[in-house]
């Protein structure tokens, strides 16, 4: 009886504490998607925490790193940068985090590694779209996404490019965004033209 009242608990703890996954996360180092440009980019909730900040009204973004040493910690994985981009009314939408390699070998296996964590939080027998691109041989890109039944997506991407200095690297980029909230506001400021 003792044995199979533990049985029962322990059973209901693990159910309660794994939640049907059902949706692409929305909260990034505290930040939730739809959250305002003045509150995000407020130094107080950077500064305590050591982090760097950037910004850039033109490209509609705020950079958040911790200068030379990526030390961005995300989803278990070490990133060079977190950026935030906002619509025109200054509302979160979207989300970038990347981490640069000089070799294709350690860049795929970031890459992989974090896959592996997607493919586990997004499956697709529960609702989640997965898209795969491969255009490695002519592109140099792979990316794969996973996209929510409200449209909110997520994107991991393998690419070589260019730095802004010119230098070439492998980079993984992991992108959240939600255009619903960038596509409403830019129909908005249309609307009031």
């Amino acid at each position: 009886m003792r044995t199979t009242f533990l049985i029962v608990i322990l059973t209901l703890c693990s159910a309660l504490a794994a939640p049907a996954q059902d949706r692409v996360q929305g909260t990034f180092l505290g930040c939730r998607l739809g959250e305002d440009f003045r509150s995000v980019s407020n130094p107080e909730r950077w500064e305590c925490r050591g982090f760097n900040t950037t910004s850039s009204r033109y490209y509609g973004y705020f950079a958040v790193n911790t200068g030379l040493n990526p030390n961005v910690v995300f989803g278990g994985q070490t990133w060079s940068e977190c950026r935030y981009y906002f619509s025109d009314a200054g509302l979160l939408y979207k989300v970038r985090f990347y981490a640069n390699f000089s070799y294709e070998d350690h860049a795929r296996a970031r890459y992989r590694t974090v896959l592996k964590n997607l493919d586990t939080r997004y499956p697709e027998d529960s609702g989640f779209e997965r898209t795969v691109t491969d255009e490695w041989e002519r592109e140099m890109l792979e990316s794969v996404t996973f996209i929510d039944e409200g449209g909110r997506s997520c994107s991991l991407v393998l690419q070589y490019g260019p730095s802004t200095g010119g230098r070439m690297y492998y980079y993984v980029f992991l992108y959240y965004s939600d255009e619903s909230l960038q596509i409403e506001r830019s129909s908005q400021y249309m609307e009031e033209l």
